[in-house]
């Protein structure tokens, strides 16, 4: 945007979570920096001193993370640091009282409140956290599938061979693949679920509790807060169908 307003470019990149890889983010912001500048046919040398650059990061909070990121583009000439989640209210919202529900890797709820104030729900992230997220469906399953190769598990389930089709049926296997994976990995899982709800009660089970999460805090939105306007949004919400 310039000065008064008026939008010059706009592009896509990978996506930027500084809480997990600052450096991965920072690559992706020199790529959105440098497309922005190449499609507006401006000099982003000459520019960036007169620059005002807003980044809307996951891991926003996250104090270290967040001064490699200001030292790095210390060259703008000021740089303002929010997270995601807090850009897309704004953008939802327009500062207006309303809430923004995400549900795809992970699950978080942002609120503009009444008092110009924001709040946010859930998005605690791996491992404790976003419950109804696609990486918590993913471990859920896992571990449905992990009581089953012990054996004292003994109903079967569709979703068992599934499972061990993706991550491996041996131990070492299983081992390699927890190890080396992400909460990405776990989240991939996730469709599985879905698309066998009708035939597995693990599936069933885990979309039930997930759903029942969301609604618990859509309720707290809707009566505690007093909001009536929540936009929904990330890959799971559909598959919810709520």
């Amino acid at each position: 945007y310039d000065i008064n307003g008026r939008s010059l470019s706009s592009s896509q990149t990978n996506s930027a979570n500084i809480y997990n890889d600052v450096y991965e983010s920072i690559k992706s912001i020199e790529l959105l920096w440098g497309n922005c500048c190449k499609k507006a046919k401006l000099n982003k040398i000459q520019i960036q001193k007169s620059t005002i650059a807003s980044l809307g990061l996951a891991g926003g909070r996250s104090i270290k993370e967040r001064k490699i990121i200001k030292n790095k583009f210390s060259h703008f000439k000021k740089i303002i640091i929010s997270t995601d989640g807090y850009i897309a209210l704004i953008a939802a919202t327009k500062g207006d009282p309303g809430a923004i529900l995400n549900v795809g890797t992970g699950i978080v709820s942002h609120i503009m409140l009444k008092n110009g104030k924001s709040q946010q729900l859930s998005g605690w992230g791996y491992p404790c956290g976003d419950i109804g997220g696609g990486w918590w469906i993913g471990t859920k399953l896992i571990s449905e599938t992990l009581r089953k190769i012990d054996r004292y598990k003994k109903d079967n389930d569709i979703l068992h061979n599934m499972i061990l089709k993706k991550i491996g049926s041996r131990d070492l296997k299983i081992i390699k693949w927890l190890s080396n994976s992400n909460i990405k990995e776990f989240a991939k899982l996730a469709s599985l679920a879905f698309a066998t709800k009708k035939r597995s009660k693990i599936a069933n089970k885990i979309i039930l509790e997930g759903k029942n999460e969301i609604e618990k805090i859509l309720n707290y939105i809707i009566i505690k807060k007093n909001i009536s306007k929540i936009y929904c949004t990330g890959g799971l919400m559909k598959s919810y169908r709520i």
